[in-house]
């Protein structure tokens, strides 16, 4: 009924803190003759709570993205720039602080350059921006031949697990594009991939060991339209291998 439960206006009532003893003063709420206090547990306590369920949220989800272990803690600020890189470092950083602020880029980034440039290093970079944010988004790498060989693996094996659909994500790391072998199965496989998410206006990175020419000429006419409207260019020209680099580095 209305009425039944009543707040006492300006009157306060103090309050031991159920999660930490803290004393504090909050609303009593009368309910029939029975006073009860508004809060059990003060300010302080529910702000780190939900920054706890934010963060197992966001661990969860980057769970969920599938990055390799080996690039799991991958970041910009662990990113050892040098010559060739810088550029790309300032580009990838500047797209992921749109993201995490809550924008929307107009277009995603074709990360390409040598083996060993730092790639997909900065790449990974941007999706913890997008994943650990305050409204995080869906996101999820693939590595294009480890991909497409579990596509093999599930049309000839019935039991074989399927590898991720990256369809309908807010954001995908497309890595490794062109070090697949090219075959006619192939191609079609990368249209499909990358027609879906440029028909979706799907946010997309891509890395690639190849030109963006070379790339084309690989993937095929169609394919490469849709990676142009998807991507926008971004050079690395590094003449160290970064990941024999930085392992000396910290060694």
């Amino acid at each position: 009924m209305a009425g039944d439960a009543q707040m006492a206006g300006d009157v306060r009532m103090n309050v031991t803190c159920q999660s930490c003893g803290r004393a504090f003063e909050t609303e009593p709420v009368t309910v029939y003759r029975f006073t009860f206090p508004a809060d059990r547990v003060c300010a302080v306590c529910r702000e780190a709570e939900a920054a706890n369920d934010m963060d197992r949220r966001q661990r969860v989800l980057w769970d969920q993205v599938s990055v390799p272990k080996i690039l799991a803690d991958a970041s910009f600020d662990d990113f050892e720039p040098r010559p060739g890189t810088r550029h790309a470092l300032a580009v990838t950083q500047r797209w992921g602080d749109e993201i995490r602020r809550g924008g929307r880029p107009r277009r995603g980034l074709l990360l390409h350059g040598p083996p060993g440039a730092g790639k997909t290093h900065l790449a990974v970079a941007t999706l913890r921006y997008a994943v650990y944010r305050e409204r995080p988004m869906r996101a999820i790498f693939i590595n294009v031949p480890d991909w497409l060989n579990g596509l093999r693996e599930t049309w000839n094996k019935s039991d074989a697990p399927e590898p991720p659909n990256p369809s309908g994500y807010a954001l995908a790391v497309i890595d490794d594009l062109g070090a697949e072998d090219s075959t006619r199965w192939s191609r079609e496989r990368l249209y499909s991939l990358l027609n879906d998410r440029d028909q979706k206006e799907l946010l997309t990175v891509v890395t690639s060991n190849l030109t963006p020419d070379a790339l084309a000429a690989s993937l095929g006419a169609a394919a490469a339209s849709r990676l142009t409207r998807l991507c926008a260019p971004v050079p690395l020209e590094a003449e160290s291998d970064y990941r024999t680099t930085t392992v000396e580095a910290t060694a």
